[in-house]
């Protein structure tokens, strides 16, 4: 019995590689050389990672992502190395609006910045590009393209430069507790490939999700109403007038699959 089990798990973990990898060959793009001011040797500054969120997109996610999740170690895995657990920290909100037949749904503002630490430095994350690949009830793959500048934490100097195009999966594993794994294209701050990493870790809810009525100025639920108009979702538009939302006569309301 033990034996079986051990030996499906090991499938369930190959076909999973298989398919994170396989996801990964197929969106990975070959990013643009990093400028020269922002290359390894070079003083970091943080200004010089331009305007931030001047893009937004809306995706709906199923409950059990929503909330504020904190990792406290990863694991990398790369070929023909031993498994390198790391403490590796970071903090991820998912989900920011409730439409009106009560979907969660999850703001993107790239550019954006995500800021973790390491022993020794801090590293900054420029997310260019993050969008879905597959959500579903118990599953949701991320494709993320970014940046990571590794600064030591006394000097401000870049230790140096890393880019990737990335695809993180998460699934719920309680109500509190989340596994996420990932698969990386990495490239060099030159544009040019290294190779393939996996890394695992496990996210723990630290906040409860609630709707968030402003970000930056701006009114979530204005923008979430705008986004459901554009894409003739009108049943699900949020109703903060009192009246109900009417649907043009060649609207489409069909429902999100989630």
């Amino acid at each position: 019995m033990e034996a079986n089990c051990l030996f499906k798990s090991l499938i369930t973990v190959i076909n999973l590689s298989a398919l994170l990898l396989c996801a990964s060959a197929t969106y990975a793009e070959e990013p643009p050389a990093v400028s020269p001011q922002l290359r390894t040797g070079c003083e970091f500054n943080e200004q010089s990672l331009g305007e931030m969120a001047t893009q937004s997109n809306w995706f709906h996610i199923p409950w059990w992502l929503a909330g504020t999740w904190k990792r406290d170690h990863s694991v990398t895995y790369s070929a023909g190395e031993a498994p390198r657990p790391k403490k590796d920290e970071r903090v991820r909100i998912f989900g920011f609006q409730t439409d009106a037949k009560g979907g969660i749904w999850h703001l993107v503002r790239t550019p954006f910045k995500v800021v973790t630490r390491t022993p020794g430095s801090v590293n900054y994350f420029l997310i260019r590009k993050e969008e879905p690949i597959k959500i579903s009830k118990q599953e949701v793959t991320i494709r993320m393209v970014w940046t990571i500048w590794h600064v030591h934490e006394k000097t401000g100097r870049i230790l140096r430069v890393n880019q990737g195009d990335q695809v993180d999966t998460f699934r719920p594993m309680n109500e509190n507790t989340l596994d996420a794994s990932s698969v990386c294209q990495a490239y060099t701050e030159t544009g040019k490939p290294m190779g393939v990493w996996r890394a695992r870790w496990t996210d723990h809810k630290i906040e409860v999700y609630k709707p968030t009525p402003e970000l930056n100025g701006q009114n979530l639920v204005v923008l979430l109403s705008d986004f459901l108009k554009l894409n003739g979702r009108y049943n699900r538009i949020p109703n903060t007038t009192g009246q109900p939302v009417t649907a043009p006569a060649d609207s489409s309301t069909s429902d999100l699959e989630n």
